[in-house]
């Protein structure tokens, strides 16, 4: 799977949060801003990823496991960045040649699961994760399924997601399970319900 965005695009969607994003100076021939033109990319995560898998999980969720009363235990994380690594629906997510971060999505008949969508906090709100989102987004309606994630209730990323057309579908101790359709017969239940 490749998701490849012009800047033109990243900056369009950018804009649309009201986050600004670098660009090159003007070309001194035509007087017109030239734009870099770094491009966000997916390559298959491999079993040599192991370590930055660990690193971007480190830097990402740490501060929210912590905070959900959990503990941050190494070796057993360390165990599951290497499985993570592994996983045939893990991809690295390129933003140039810069590793900004790790997408897994599992696609089932039924339904495309998000596992984990972790940037580094340099490139978050650049606009990076909301187009990998809306690509999924686009791919699930074009199927007719839902896009299912789950977030922890105290990772502020809540909003994000309902900002861009996710529902709590349900509640659990530690998380919000929370769902994006396009179809109207797909609607959340209640919490503790199921469809």
């Amino acid at each position: 799977m490749s998701i490849v965005l012009a800047l033109t695009e990243l900056e369009r969607l950018v804009n649309q949060f009201g986050k600004r994003v670098r660009c090159s100076p003007l070309n001194r021939d035509t007087g017109v801003q030239k734009t870099m033109a770094p491009i966000i990319t997916l390559r298959a995560s491999q079993s040599m990823d192991a370590e930055l898998v660990y690193f971007i999980t480190e830097q990402t969720m740490r501060p929210h496991v912590v905070a959900a009363g959990g503990t941050w235990e190494e070796e057993r994380r360390r165990k599951e960045a290497a499985e993570d690594a592994t996983n045939p629906g893990a991809s690295v997510v390129l933003v140039g040649s810069a590793e900004a971060g790790i997408l897994a999505v599992e696609k089932l008949p039924r339904e495309i699961r998000l596992h984990m969508l972790y940037l580094l906090p340099s490139f978050q709100g650049l606009g990076v994760g909301s187009s990998l989102l809306s690509s999924l987004q686009q791919e699930a309606s074009r199927r007719g399924v839902p896009l299912r994630l789950q977030v922890l209730k105290v990772n502020p990323a809540k909003g994000f997601y309902e900002h861009l057309g996710f529902c709590v579908e349900e509640e659990t101790e530690y998380f919000f399970h929370m769902v994006y359709s396009s179809s109207p017969l797909v609607r959340p239940a209640t919490f503790g319900g199921s469809f």
